[in-house]
């Protein structure tokens, strides 16, 4: 079904934050608080996620007040995190096939390069690297540049790398790069447009944090870099939605429809309602704290729509596409994943919730 529209009281809440009418706005958080109080429906969850987001704008007592229902949906991070991977399909469905895009590059040489971005712990490269000698015309040798500023990280990355190469007879040697991509030096540059064999840039939700500061030029430049690096191709896989707008009142309903579909996938999937209430509360709200927690200040969860995207694509001197073939075998539960606007949309309810994106050079 498709999806509603902010409801009243919450626009009247963004537009006296907007207006910087403080007084105004606590009056009508708590008045939209004793609406919600003792509803445990998804339509009042919602809402109240929303609300207590919002209230980050108000002060630590309006945030704690309207935060207090959090704690009736306590659960460990190991059990959070363990519901995201294999409960909920967003990801894993974007991956794999941000992993087919980049396997379309890769195949017919007998090494290859690939510059990841945010490669956070490496599960998806791990994933790639096994698919990487499935293939009979896939390399033999890989050469990954990972950046990421977690060097705790980049140290689980290169096991799991080692692991999988080891197991699919691909030879994997990985740079860490322990710093943001907009902070890569022209010597590291250097050594890419070097690296023998084609180039693949892969970043999964990880490339809408470069820039934090900036309206996206630093994305733009990181492109264009990669471009003149002699990257054959980029892979990118962000969230669908608006959240680097200066509007308030814009990236309310940006956030609304984007979370209200990713909470829609959750309701319709095949677990624990406390477990639901969880992932929304706890995972999910965190984002929308980022996002709608303060008016005009330093906010990580800067999505983008993939129209900007395409045009940052584009802009960079890559081509973007879109083919059937990348889609082919590929089911999940509730959500939808098609071919649309030259990106891959994976989404629910008629909504995109995530851009996968592939240009060429």
């Amino acid at each position: 079904m498709p999806p509603s529209a902010v409801p009243a009281d919450l626009t009247a809440l963004a537009d006296h934050i907007a207006a910087g009418d403080l007084p105004a706005a606590r009056a009508q958080l708590d008045a939209l608080l004793a609406t919600l109080a003792g509803r445990a429906d998804p339509a009042a969850l919602q809402a109240q996620i929303f609300a207590g987001a919002m209230a980050g704008t108000l002060g630590a007592d309006a945030a704690a007040q309207a935060n207090l229902y959090l704690r009736d949906y306590a659960l460990s991070q190991i059990r959070l995190f363990d519901l995201l991977a294999g409960a909920v399909p967003l990801v894993s469905v974007a991956r794999e096939v941000g992993n087919r895009m980049a396997l379309d590059h890769l195949r017919g040489h007998d090494e290859a390069v690939l510059i990841d971005i945010g490669i956070g712990s490496g599960t998806q490269e791990a994933a790639l690297v096994e698919a990487l000698g499935a293939l009979p015309d896939g390399p033999r040798r890989l050469t990954v540049y990972g950046v990421e500023v977690s060097a705790d990280s980049l140290d689980v990355a290169e096991a799991q790398l080692a692991a999988a190469g080891a197991r699919a007879g691909v030879e994997v040697r990985l740079h860490k790069w322990a710093q943001p991509a907009d902070q890569l030096t022209e010597a590291q540059w250097a050594e890419l447009r070097a690296a023998p064999g084609p180039k693949v840039a892969l970043s999964s939700f990880a490339f809408h944090h470069i820039g934090e500061g900036d309206n996206g030029e630093a994305r733009d430049g990181v492109l264009r870099r990669l471009r003149a690096a002699g990257v054959g191709a980029v892979v990118l896989t962000e969230p669908d939605s608006d959240h680097l707008q200066d509007s308030y009142t814009g990236r309310l309903a940006q956030a609304w429809r984007h979370f209200g579909a990713t909470f829609g996938v959750i309701d319709a999937l095949d677990i624990d309602g406390s477990d639901r209430a969880a992932l929304k509360a706890l995972f999910f709200g965190r984002e929308i704290a980022d996002i709608l927690g303060t008016v005009h200040g330093a906010r990580a969860e800067r999505h983008e729509g993939h129209a900007t995207w395409l045009r940052r694509l584009h802009a960079a001197g890559f081509t973007p596409a879109a083919r059937a073939a990348w889609l082919e075998g590929i089911h999940a539960p509730v959500i939808t994943i098609c071919s649309v606007d030259e990106h891959v949309q994976v989404g629910h309810g008629g909504v995109g919730i995530v851009a996968v994106l592939f240009g060429q050079a």
